[in-house]
């Protein structure tokens, strides 16, 4: 018998004997069923309220696949929008990363380039006295005739000269393009003194009996110290190295803020001994 028939047959009976007491048994350990029973017990119209019950009964019954079902339907909806969004987001994003990617490249690529030319230029300014020697004067022969010839005519037109041509122990000449131009601190009698002592003659040189007049020009920097050395005039590349090593760790300059080139004439003249060879 099912338990709506056993229910009627309660509610329509005296509510006595064993059936009564089963089902009671039965509602206490069920607490759908004592509510139902202590709820239809309690009103007039039993046969309304066992309809409802009914219903009720129903919709839990059948309730739990209504709900596992909506429950699936969730699920397969869930899967399939982010199954759209993971497809479809990612190639969005192809080419702004593309294009983030290109702009990295050619940013490192513009610091490699940057650090090069930093790192070339420091090279090129720690390069020692020999080796700026040697490159200035690897120049042709020709072109140093074209330089001087391009220099000269400019010291023509205000050339302040401090000549000691005269004076046979004078070693160093020094021009000036503009009045009031750098000069060594103490007079040009300090850099004399200093090159007739520390010149080193070239044994090439030495051996060729080869002398002369070595002209170099340059300007001076903050520190007092000839900068931007070229050659105009010269005899050997060793000459060259050494007139360049002289200037260079000569004494210290007179300053003046000018850009102006100065000039420097070095006189490598053979010792007695050997002009008598």
């Amino acid at each position: 018998m099912e338990f709506t028939d056993r229910l009627m047959e309660y509610l329509r009976g005296d509510r006595r004997g064993k059936k009564a007491n089963r089902l009671e048994r039965e509602a206490l350990s069920d607490p759908f069923m004592f509510e139902a029973l202590e709820g239809l017990t309690a009103v007039d119209d039993s046969a309304k309220g066992l309809d409802n019950l009914t219903v009720r009964l129903h919709k839990r019954v059948n309730g739990g696949w209504h709900m596992a079902w909506k429950a699936w339907a969730i699920a397969a909806a869930v899967c399939v929008i982010g199954g759209m969004i993971w497809w479809v987001i990612p190639h969005q994003e192809i080419q702004p990363q593309l294009a983030r990617s290109v702009a990295f490249m050619h940013e490192e690529e513009s610091r490699d380039s940057t650090y090069a030319a930093v790192v070339s230029y420091n090279a090129l300014e720690s390069r020692s006295v020999a080796d700026r020697a040697e490159a200035l004067t690897d120049s042709s022969e020709t072109e140093a005739e074209k330089e001087t010839m391009t220099l000269v005519p400019a010291l023509k037109k205000a050339k302040v000269l401090a000549d000691t041509s005269e004076d046979s122990d004078m070693l160093v000449k020094i021009e000036n393009s503009v009045e009031g131009g750098p000069m060594p601190v103490g007079g040009i009698e300090v850099l004399n003194r200093f090159v007739r002592n520390s010149l080193v003659y070239p044994e090439d040189a030495l051996k060729a009996g080869l002398q002369g007049d070595i002209r170099l020009s340059f300007i001076v920097n903050q520190n007092g110290r000839p900068s931007r050395i070229r050659v105009i005039e010269w005899i050997t590349h060793s000459c060259n190295r050494e007139a360049i090593r002289l200037l260079d760790e000569g004494p210290v300059w007179t300053y003046t803020g000018s850009e102006e080139l100065t000039y420097v004439t070095i006189s490598f003249r053979l010792p007695e001994k050997e002009k008598t060879n």
